[in-house]
């Protein structure tokens, strides 16, 4: 995503305006797991917002340090000292209760997603019972 900052960022910005959202999710500047696609895409959707779009609240997502070390000790996130030091502190907290159950298939719909997780949680445990405890959703005002 890094080469193509420019066509991501006219792609979002097109979409944006057409959608007309209250609210925008993005990863923070660590991109939750220190993907470099994932930080590139923090990086564009906050300096797009921004510049052309003041006015829509953007969130991150976050996650609260306890989580955060199970993923690390389990392989899932990177343990890199550059790259907590870009992590958001999570200052919101949303249960998702039954959504939970869209989640999981969300999560079995793509096969990136499901490699990533063998690697990590998926040896430890299968994704549907790792994700199904994760009853709430942590996020950061990225911009108010």
């Amino acid at each position: 995503m890094s080469d193509d900052r420019r066509q991501v960022s006219l792609y979002l910005a097109e979409t944006i305006r057409e959608l007309k959202p209250d609210l925008i999710l993005t990863y923070d500047a660590a991109g939750i797991d220190g993907h470099p696609d994932h930080m590139a895409c923090s990086e564009i959707v906050s300096q797009l917002t921004s510049r052309e779009f003041p006015g829509i609240r953007v969130w991150c997502v976050a996650l609260p340090g306890r989580l955060l070390t199970i993923l690390k000790l389990s392989g899932q996130m990177i343990g890199d000292s550059d790259i907590d030091r870009r992590r958001a502190s999570p200052t919101m907290r949303i249960f998702i209760g039954r959504a939970v159950l869209p989640k999981i298939r969300a999560w079995y719909a793509y096969r990136s997603q499901r490699g990533a997780i063998a690697k990590g949680l998926g040896r430890l445990a299968p994704i549907w019972l790792a994700v199904s405890v994760m009853q709430f959703e942590y996020f950061a005002e990225a911009r108010p």
